[in-house]
């Protein structure tokens, strides 16, 4: 059975520095496609309001990351909010790629505030297997570069580093910024769970 997946773009910086793809958009769609090969993909604008009418009809959404900060709320991140909150009462899946789980967790009601600048690798220490972890490692370095944080939200902590934890909302979200297999992962264990 074929699913559909929704990515919204939220990435104001439109330099090209996520060339040879269109946007940061394309370019997660194209990376996760041959890890999702019974999904149809399709590709939203939030910045520009180009988002699909009901999205609810989607079997999961991803948002990307994006320099826009929900400290400092844009016009734009209204509808975004809107649509968040739309999905969860509807509970399609979601996940948030860095910008993408804050706009979630404020969407929902949770805390997103200015933390200490983090760029560079950074350890994480998974605090928790969930299903779709696999292959298990306890600590996985990532690069980061960020200076907003989840700062307060209700939920059980997946992993976390000195600087910032990484929080889900119950089964729906996952506010993770790791590899695309882990996201295929996710996305096939809530979409399909």
């Amino acid at each position: 059975m074929t699913k559909r997946l929704a990515i919204y773009l939220t990435n104001t910086e439109r330099s090209g520095w996520d060339k040879p793809y269109a946007n940061y958009a394309a370019m997660i769609a194209e990376l996760l496609a041959p890890l999702l090969p019974n999904y149809v993909i399709e590709l939203f604008d939030a910045v520009t309001g180009k988002l699909p009418p009901v999205p609810e009809d989607y079997d999961g959404v991803v948002l990307t990351g994006s320099i826009a900060n929900v400290t400092e709320q844009e016009p734009w991140m209204a509808e975004l909010y809107e649509h968040i909150r739309r999905l969860d009462k509807a509970r399609v899946k979601l996940v948030g790629i860095c910008f993408g789980h804050q706009a979630i967790v404020h969407a929902l009601g949770g805390l997103v505030g200015v933390a200490e600048p983090q760029v560079g690798c950074r350890t994480m220490v998974l605090q928790e297997q969930a299903y779709w972890m696999h292959p298990w490692q306890e600590n996985i370095s990532l690069y980061c570069g960020n200076s907003q944080q989840v700062q307060v939200l209700g939920c059980w902590l997946v992993r976390n580093s000195a600087l910032c934890h990484y929080m889900p909302r119950a089964s729906i979200f996952w506010g993770v910024n790791i590899t695309l297999n882990s996201i295929a992962n996710m996305l096939s264990y809530t979409c399909n769970g």
